[in-house]
């Protein structure tokens, strides 16, 4: 089994991904190209591909200004926040 340390890396289920740093196996699905098994961070656990255990996340992704637009309906989307 190998162990996906990265975002974007290839995998076929979930076990492969890093869980302490929030990653998952999610298909991408791209314009005009093959959908593909990836690892990448996620918020909900039923987009994953495989059983993830959500308790064992030890860090929250932070991002910078320039990952994440701050809008001024910032309420709207209290429902997407880590409780």
């Amino acid at each position: 089994m190998v162990t996906c340390w990265s975002n974007g890396e290839d995998c076929t289920m979930s076990g492969e991904c890093d869980i302490g740093k929030g990653l998952c196996c999610q298909l991408q699905r791209r314009h005009r190209q093959a959908a593909r098994k990836a690892c990448s961070y996620f918020k909900d656990p039923l987009i994953c591909i495989g059983p993830v255990a959500t308790d064992q996340v030890k860090d929250d992704v932070e991002h910078t200004a320039g990952e994440k637009r701050l809008t001024g309906k910032a309420a709207s989307f209290n429902h997407l926040r880590r409780k």
